[in-house]
This record gives structure tokens, C-alpha cells and sequence, in this order.
């Protein structure tokens, strides 16, 4: 059992509300939710204001975690190809999250391919919403101002699509550094989806 199910399971025995936790801890509901869904760790502090206000001893919240560096390789490693599947989008639309949802899918049961794989997977999804609004939003926008849906002989869909995926390229570089770090909190910036 991971630290946030401990945290959620312990707080609903209770009957506390993940609001009324974070008033009795003193800090945000969205930090209890984020460490609750394991897309953060809490400091230490956080974790003993936890302990006292659901009134146990903080070493009912320590977790197992394995201890075999092989292990721990292999689901770095995992990551590390869940990262970079997602660079699939240069060849097919969608199979960035499609490739990396089926990675994770199979993988999940490592604390680090499930949290980090998470955040990957919420970047993504909203990527494609926003690349999707972008590329539906362009014609409307072009009919509203000029009334017409084509504009010139540019295919600005296209460039549109093109550069959305070289930000996509460059948050997946940018991750890959991250995790060769083996950094766990990486886009803290994407609200969780998943």
C-alpha cells in the first residue's frame, strides 16, 4: 500500500473529508488530494501535522518500498520508456498518450512508474486538448475575422500542428533530464487528470 493510500484509507476510517484534513493540518486541500493520489510526497513536517490530526503515530504511514537496486533500475527504466513513447505524436496523432496510457497501464503496480507516469500522462492529454482546440479554433477564428476559412495559400493548420508538436518534443527532452535525475516531481504546473 502506497504512503497516499495509507493517508485516504486512515482518513476515511475516520470519516474526515479531504478538506477537513487539510484545515486540521494547516495546509491546502489540493495538497492533501495530490499526496493522497501519490503526485507528491509530503515533507516531513507535512507528514507529522498528518499523523497528529488523523491522531496516529507517524510510523503508521511508512510504507515498504523496495530495496533491490534492480528493482528500482527497472522502474526507472520504465519511465524512461513511458517518456519517451510519447514522442510517437510525430508519427501518429494521439499515440501520445495512447502508448504511454498502455505503458503505464501494464507498469502502474512500481510506485515510480505510477506516479511519474501520472504527470507524464496528464501533460499529454492536455496537450492534445489544447493542440485540438488550437487546430479547431484557427479556422473559426479565420471565419469570424476575415470570413473565410482558408487564408492564403499557407497551411497554417499544419504549421500549427507542427509546432505544437516541437513544444511536445521539448517538454519530453526536458522530462528525460528530469528522470535521469530520477526526479519524481515534474510537471507540478499540470493539474491531475489521472
Amino acid at each position: 500500500m502506497t504512503l497516499g493510500e495509507k493517508i485516504s484509507q486512515a482518513r476515511k476510517t475516520q470519516g474526515l473529508s479531504q478538506e477537513a484534513l487539510a484545515e486540521a493540518t494547516g495546509v491546502s486541500s489540493r495538497t492533501i488530494q495530490r499526496i493522497e493520489n501519490n503526485v507528491s510526497t509530503p515533507r516531513a513536517f507535512t507528514l507529522k501535522q498528518i499523523a497528529q490530526a488523523l491522531n496516529l503515530p507517524i510510523q503508521a504511514f511508512q510504507v515498504s518500498s523496495p530495496t533491490s537496486p534492480s528493482t528500482v533500475a527497472v522502474s526507472w527504466t520504465q519511465v524512461r520508456l513511458l517518456n519517451a513513447s510519447t514522442l510517437a505524436v510525430v508519427l501518429l496523432p494521439l499515440s501520445n498518450v495512447l502508448l504511454p496510457l498502455w505503458l503505464w497501464q501494464q507498469n502502474k503496480h512500481h510506485t515510480v512508474v505510477n506516479q511519474v507516469g501520472k504527470q507524464i500522462l496528464n501533460f499529454q492529454i492536455l496537450w492534445s486538448i489544447a493542440t485540438l482546440l488550437c487546430l479547431i479554433g484557427y479556422p473559426l477564428l479565420s471565419m469570424i475575422f476575415t470570413g473565410s476559412v482558408a487564408n492564403g495559400r499557407f497551411p497554417w493548420p499544419l504549421f500549427i500542428y507542427a509546432l505544437a508538436v516541437v513544444v511536445n518534443i521539448t517538454f519530453t527532452l526536458s522530462t528525460s533530464r528530469h528522470i535521469q535525475n530520477q526526479k519524481t516531481n515534474i510537471y507540478s504546473f499540470i493539474p491531475a487528470l489521472l
